[in-house]
């Protein structure tokens, strides 16, 4: 399991603080349901890309999704 910056707990933090499913997220965001799935399961660590695409969707900032060690 990757999720070396802890974006997946983020984001799932995130998604229930603002009542979100990951099936809007991923029909908001343009991501595949599949690609959300192993974001938030920390399966694999974001782009800077796909970041980007979730900030436009979520009211977040980009130190609430990724953790810096």
């Amino acid at each position: 399991m990757k999720d070396h910056y802890e974006f997946g707990k983020n984001l799932r933090r995130i998604l229930k603080a603002v009542g979100m499913s990951q099936a809007e997220l991923s029909q908001k965001t343009g991501l595949t349901p599949a690609a959300v799935s192993q974001l938030l399961n920390g399966i694999r660590d974001p782009s800077l890309h796909t970041i980007v695409r979730i900030m436009k969707v979520l009211p977040v900032r980009f130190e609430s999704l990724v953790k810096i060690r």
